[in-house]
């Protein structure tokens, strides 16, 4: 399979990290978000792969590509939401993304989490903070994020760098997560 005029880039990052993406949503759909440990231990997962994701996107130079950038970002959220119910994380060690390429691929994933932040947010107790459940509610971030991941030559040439990148943020999602919810998912 390639991104062709019948794949688009998506279709193919999609395609090609399925199995990853169902792994994380199986043990997220376990986690007990309705209660407070529950949920520290679902904000807390995220941070430890967000934070460092966002930090190795901005060294790699995301906002060459995506010049809103800043708008985007939520590791201000998520530090603020953890904060609020007393709680930290300890960061992950994100990968190096060498070429736009796997820039995207990697912003693939976090920008695709926003859209799972919805269904979340409906299984969370109303009294917890979710600054960054509900970060960017009403921003238009996934068409004009898809706009830009369908119209980089650097995807187009080699999809691999951005596959292999989405992959590995999902990757560090899953080493995140409890171990105990990632056993019950299984």
């Amino acid at each position: 399979m390639s991104i062709s005029d019948s794949v688009s880039a998506r279709e193919y990052l999609k395609l090609s990290t399925r199995d990853l993406h169902g792994r994380l949503d199986a043990a997220a759909g376990v986690m007990r978000l309705e209660t407070y440990p529950g949920y520290g231990d679902f904000l807390a997962a995220h941070a430890a792969a967000l934070i460092p994701l966002e930090a190795a996107l901005e060294k790699g130079g995301i906002e060459r590509i995506l010049p809103d950038w800043q708008l985007r970002r939520r590791s201000g959220a998520l530090a603020q939401d953890l904060a609020d119910l007393g709680l930290s994380c300890e960061s992950l060690a994100a990968p190096v993304f060498r070429s736009e390429a796997g820039l995207l691929g990697a912003a693939y994933v976090l920008e695709g989490s926003r859209l799972d932040a919805r269904a979340v947010l409906g299984r969370v107790s109303p009294e917890s903070p979710t600054r960054y459940l509900n970060h960017g509610e009403g921003m238009k971030f996934w068409p004009s994020f898809l706009a830009v991941l369908e119209r980089n030559a650097d995807v187009r040439r080699a999809p691999h760098h951005a596959v292999a990148a989405a992959r590995a943020a999902f990757g560090l999602f899953i080493a995140a997560t409890p171990v105990r919810a990632m056993a019950i998912a299984s």
